[in-house]
């Protein structure tokens, strides 16, 4: 990633954050270790990361298995939350958001701060 500046990732995810009904967003490694986060509420950080770093790879190997390639993006939804995951550079980006949150304008800010991690060009 070009913009792997500490800094700039959390301006990042502060605008990510800013989006409708995001309640905040972190970029994880693979293992699950928290690379830098931005939540508007108090969450377990680790065991975010832990759980949600193993529900992915746990994706990674069910398609694998399938022959269905590499999985780029997951959405889960639960009675309380929705849970957005995408594959970046450095691990995956996610987004924690209220049930009712706008799933396509939540897609299309994560593309965009993906952009920017990635490139850096601006939001927008």
């Amino acid at each position: 990633m070009s913009n792997s500046d500490p800094a700039t990732m959390r301006r990042i995810l502060a605008e990510l954050a800013a989006t409708e009904g995001v309640l905040g967003s972190a970029l994880l490694g693979l293992d699950g270790m928290v690379i830098v986060d931005n939540f508007v509420v108090e969450v377990n950080l680790e065991k975010l990361g832990a759980l949600l770093s193993k529900a992915y790879n746990t994706l990674q190997q069910v398609f694998g298995g399938l022959e269905q390639g590499t999985v780029g993006q997951a959405w889960f939804e639960t009675e309380r939350r929705s849970f957005f995951i995408q594959a970046v550079a450095v691990g995956l980006l996610v987004v924690v958001a209220r049930q009712d949150a706008p799933v396509g304008l939540i897609r299309l800010d994560m593309r965009k701060a993906i952009l920017q991690l990635e490139t850096g060009e601006k939001k927008g």
